[in-house]
């Protein structure tokens, strides 16, 4: 990724060393890719389950959406093993609190009706079924605030994913200020378990410099200094911003049939991303 290699390098290290972390900063800057890219990078090694999680009046689609992560990064036998590790867990939790559990019905892998406890908790035990290190990425997590059960969902979180839980990774990103705030502070103090690291809004021009003659090269456009530098300058190295500039004026040398970026692309590559972060914005 573009100026973001130190940034993945070092939220990779921390997980390999089992500290949590938060990434945290504007929206469109790039937090999403960045933990790809370090799920990517820590494949070979971890078992990686990666989330986004769903608005929603309460947690019933992000139930849905792990176990089918968890589905898609195991075989069966393995995902099956792993449920029924936890089994007697939940019917012990259950019986402390006085509430009967029909045995058969825990053994079919159901995100409507299993508890949310136990469907948090099965990536990892997937994860100890193929002895490796858990990596769970939980993408926009900052929506669970508003769900109905969002004491139960993110309390869970903390207790489950904590420092003392061995061989597991939390990877957090979240981007709405006042909904983060709460997620992180009070009152469901997600930063127990989880501290910030943030992410830089502006990519340095330098870094832009260097990549983005390659990049129009790759699809046959030539481009001169002086271009490159207007397109740079128009956001600052904004990543969402200088990257919809590039689009557009790319865009533009192919209505034109040019086979370089001119003036005239520029102009109406800088407009197109003017326009991208309005409507984002909106």
């Amino acid at each position: 990724m573009i100026g973001r290699d130190d940034a993945i390098d070092d939220i990779a290290a921390r997980l390999r060393e089992q500290l949590n972390v938060t990434i945290i900063g504007p929206r469109r800057i790039g937090k999403t890719s960045v933990g790809r890219a370090v799920c990517e990078e820590l494949t070979p090694t971890h078992f990686v389950v990666r989330v986004e999680v769903p608005e929603g009046p309460d947690s019933q689609q992000l139930r849905h959406r792990i176990v089918n992560a968890c589905n898609a990064g195991s075989v069966r036998d393995e995902l099956r093993r792993a449920w029924n590790t936890l089994i007697p867990s939940i019917k012990s939790a259950a019986g402390s609190e006085g509430v009967q559990v029909d045995l058969e019905t825990l053994r079919g892998i159901d995100p409507q009706t299993a508890p949310w406890r136990a469907i948090l908790e099965l990536p990892l035990a997937v994860a100890r079924e193929k002895r490796k290190p858990l990596l769970l990425f939980l993408d926009e997590l900052q929506r669970a605030v508003g769900y109905d059960d969002a004491t139960e969902v993110l309390g869970d979180l903390v207790d489950l994913y904590g420092p003392q839980t061995p061989d597991a990774g939390l990877l957090i990103d979240g981007s709405d200020e006042r909904a983060v705030d709460e997620l992180l502070g009070q009152p469901h103090h997600v930063s127990k378990i989880a501290p910030s690291r943030a992410l830089s809004p502006r990519i340095p021009i330098p870094a832009w410099r260097n990549v983005v003659p390659q990049r129009f090269t790759e699809l046959g456009l030539s481009i001169e200094g002086a271009m490159v530098e207007r397109l740079l300058a128009a956001f600052d190295g904004h990543p969402f911003g200088t990257a919809a500039a590039c689009e557009g004026a790319a865009l533009a040398a192919r209505r034109a049939k040019a086979d370089f970026i001119g003036e005239l692309e520029v102009i109406e590559g800088i407009a197109y991303g003017h326009r991208r972060m309005e409507e984002d914005d909106a």
